[in-house]
């Protein structure tokens, strides 16, 4: 229980954090195929990401943890990407029919 210290618990909360801020790096990406405005959040995502991956490897430098963090921050991007690549669209089934069955 000697690697459970306060460094590498702080470390694993900044790898989540990189993990969450991928995925929204990676819906910006794909939103930014069909929205004009997400240009900023695309750069605002970029710098969290920066930060993060700089935070994990300060001190401690690429260890296995940061590869771990930084292979499941990718993962989590190309999912934010392909989640958010086409624009929403709206429900296409009728359910006044469910809600309100004719006798």
């Amino acid at each position: 229980m000697d690697f459970l210290t306060t460094t590498f618990l702080l470390r694993f909360c900044v790898g989540a954090l990189l993990v969450a801020f991928s995925y929204g790096l990676g819906a910006a990406l794909g939103r930014q195929r069909w929205q004009a405005e997400a240009r900023a959040g695309f750069f605002r995502w970029t710098l969290r990401v920066v930060v993060a991956a700089l935070a994990m490897t300060w001190r401690a430098g690429v260890d296995v943890l940061a590869i771990a963090a930084f292979g499941v921050a990718c993962c989590a991007c190309a999912v934010g990407a392909w989640r958010n690549r086409r624009p929403p669209q709206a429900p296409q089934e009728d359910l006044s029919k469910v809600i309100f069955p004719s006798e």
